[in-house]
Order: C-alpha cells, then sequence, then structure tokens
C-alpha cells in the first residue's frame, strides 16, 4: 500500500519502492506498506461476479466521486499484478502505465 497525501493505493513494492496508478497515469514512492494478513489468517481471491461485502472485502477507500476501491488481483496478459477494483473492472501498474481489465479477483 502506498501512503500518498494521505490517500492510501494498492500499488507493487520492490523493497525500495512502490509504483502505483491514479487517474491513468503510474507514480513511483519511497513511502509503503506491505499488506500482510494477521497471525493465523490468509488472504484469498474472491471470484464472484459481483464485490464482496465491507465485512468481507478489503476496502481500500472511497474515491472523490463517492465509488468503492477494493483490493483486487488483475489477471492480465503478463501475469497477475495487484490492484484496485470497482464494480466493473480493475486497474494496476504494468509497464509504468495503468493497465484496466475485466479479468480480476477481490481480495478478501
Amino acid at each position: 500500500m502506498v501512503l500518498s497525501d494521505g490517500n492510501l493505493f494498492p500499488g507493487k513494492g520492490n523493497g525500495s519502492e512502490a509504483r502505483y496508478t491514479y487517474g491513468g497515469d503510474s507514480y513511483t514512492y519511497t513511502d509503503y506498506y506491505f499488506l500482510q494478513p494477521n497471525k493465523g489468517y490468509t488472504f484469498e481471491l474472491w471470484e464472484g461476479s459481483s464485490p464482496p461485502t465491507e465485512e468481507e472485502g478489503a476496502i481500500l477507500g472511497i474515491n472523490e466521486s463517492g465509488n468503492v476501491r477494493w483490493g483486487a488481483v488483475c489477471h492480465i496478459g503478463r501475469g497477475d499484478v495487484p490492484g484496485k477494483a470497482r464494480e466493473d473492472r480493475a486497474c494496476c501498474d504494468y509497464g509504468n502505465t495503468e493497465v484496466c481489465t475485466d479479468d480480476y479477483s477481490y481480495v478478501v
């Protein structure tokens, strides 16, 4: 998770920096955190056709338009990449570009 201007964004980190997308652009940050489930729990992927409930899903926040953003894994041709989802698509950073897909799973 990248902390930028007080907001959390899903991204991918490599130990020294993390990348995330916002508004179609890709950003690099050094202020980030790795997600880790509580001891005894694991992350799972939700393959449902609608979002999980607030109790089940990893809600990342609500954007300026009031839309909920969920933690997601984007299944793109280059592999599975962490990202953010809304009810109709998910987006992730790949190759310093925002890539959006309708093939994704929610993180629960």
